[in-house]
């Protein structure tokens, strides 16, 4: 039994771990049990926050399309097929945990 629990996670929430030094690490440990809410919770709020100032997620994805269509026109000056290259790109995209419809708009803006 836990005297000093916090309430539980929604399940609409994905998992994203972190590595900080161990004094943050601390304090937000110490700050989540004197407060009675979860570490999540702290750095949720700082996150929500911090994305107010950021860009849209269209302008990201077009930041990413510029980058990879400048990648390509290298590629195929050299001869590389596009086929193939889209399909590191999906790979990589995967593996960075891009959702389905981002990897699509992504693949979409290369010419």
């Amino acid at each position: 039994m836990s005297i000093l629990k916090a309430k539980s996670q929604s399940k609409l929430s994905k998992f994203m771990g972190v590595f900080l030094p161990p004094w943050i690490q601390q304090y937000l440990n110490l700050y989540a049990l004197a407060k009675g809410i979860t570490k999540s919770e702290i750095v949720r709020g700082q996150i929500e926050r911090w994305l107010k100032e950021q860009p849209l997620t269209s302008e990201l994805l077009l930041e990413i399309i510029n980058k990879l269509q400048e990648e390509w026109d290298s590629k195929k000056d050299k001869g590389e097929n596009i086929t193939f290259y889209i399909d590191e790109v999906k790979r990589e995209l995967i593996h960075k945990g891009v959702n389905d419809d981002n990897i699509q708009m992504i693949i979409n803006g290369i010419k």
